[in-house]
């Protein structure tokens, strides 16, 4: 579960959580001010461009210092901004509040294969939240032998190796996002060379 940026005010608090494990977004808000009358939920994926996932007129069965809970299974895999915007026929005023949090898969799951390779290594991973990708292949001192950029194939990253130039021996493979963190730990290869 990841937790991110909440709204807090004087009368109440907004929060979004990451369920990874339930697959969802839960936003959990809680307000005091009685003279609500209704509120708006909005998603974005940019935090600027907003749109309505869900409006509710408040009744008695909702009790808004108990808390209002919305669990999104419509997320976006990076950063989903929320924003709840409270109305008060009454007053006229109405609020906002803004809470952010960041999902992602789970299945970062690498598939290597061959694995002892003799001429190509084929790697697959699945996108989570990347834009870009390369793939390093280095040698067993650390040394950088070869650099791939990843294309897409469906919701994955795919990268075909030539390895036919490479001696026998154990190789890492390590997959870097654009801004150079690190997306997959080194993996160990195997390259065996028919004699």
């Amino acid at each position: 579960m990841l937790q991110a940026q909440n709204g807090i005010s004087e009368t109440g608090t907004f929060h979004a959580f990451f369920m990874e494990d339930k697959g969802y977004i839960q936003l959990t808000w809680n307000e005091i001010d009685n003279e609500i009358d209704q509120f708006i939920l909005e998603r974005s994926s940019d935090g600027i461009n907003f749109n309505k996932i869900e409006t509710k007129i408040i009744t008695d069965s909702i009790n808004l210092n108990q808390g209002y809970i919305y669990k999104d299974a419509h997320f976006h895999i990076g950063y989903n901004y929320y924003k709840i915007t409270t109305i008060s026929n009454q007053t006229g005023i109405s609020k906002q509040y803004k809470a952010v949090t960041k999902a992602y898969r789970a299945e970062k799951e690498v598939l290597i294969f061959p694995n002892p390779a003799t001429e190509f290594i084929k790697v697959s991973l699945y996108k989570a939240l990347e834009t870009e990708v390369q793939l390093l292949l280095t040698d067993a001192l650390g040394k950088t032998i070869l650099q791939e950029e990843g294309r897409t194939v469906g919701e994955h990253w795919y990268f075909e190796l030539d390895v036919s130039q490479f001696a026998s021996g154990i190789y890492f493979i390590r997959i870097i996002s654009d801004k150079k963190s690190i997306i997959l730990q080194p993996q160990k290869v195997f390259i065996h060379r028919k004699e």
